[in-house]
């Protein structure tokens, strides 16, 4: 299942429960390699966050699952410590049901671009499509991108169900 833009937009790394940034080297965390090549952090001798001898194991968080990750390691902590008694676990609520968007098969159709089929949910925004063709095409931020829907523009903050577009509908793509 592909993951949202939203999603990937907000996910950051981390080693050993430490978060990397644009600017994180090795050498910033530490990390030296002896005389064979082997990776080790010379303020531990422990092994955790290396993948054998030659290769530092990073993962990849979202902010809510590093929350639970984190608040799940300080209970462990307390809970050792002798600060906190093994609870109950309270039953988690049930999730509400996610109502299911109808999706449709749409055709973008450029001039210069060719042509790109999607299938997209009724409730999406025309400006999302406007973005996808962009990515997919490879067409340069400067370059403006009109969508249009029977010989009219379409409005950016409009949804797909909104402008009236049904299953299999072409709408044409305006690059200026």
């Amino acid at each position: 299942m592909p993951t949202s833009e939203s999603i990937l937009n907000e996910m950051f790394f981390t080693w050993r429960g430490n978060r990397l940034y644009d600017f994180t080297t090795l050498a910033s965390l530490d990390i030296k390699r002896n005389g064979d090549g082997q990776l080790y952090s010379s303020r531990e001798s422990k092994r955790d966050g290396f993948e054998g001898w030659d290769k530092v194991h990073i993962e990849v968080w979202t902010p809510e699952l590093f929350d639970d990750y984190q608040q799940d390691k300080d209970r462990e902590r307390r809970r050792q410590l002798g600060d906190m008694v093994d609870e109950e676990p309270e039953p988690d609520p049930e999730p509400e049901p996610i109502a299911k968007v109808a999706s449709i098969k749409i055709i973008l159709k450029s001039k210069d671009n060719g042509v790109q089929n999607l299938t997209v949910p009724m409730n999406v925004e025309i400006a999302k499509l406007s973005l996808a063709f962009r990515k997919m095409k490879h067409i340069p931020d400067e370059r403006e991108i009109v969508l249009s829907f029977d010989g009219e523009a379409l409005d950016e903050e409009s949804t797909i169900d909104e402008a009236g577009i049904e299953d299999l509908d072409s709408i044409e793509v305006h690059i200026k």
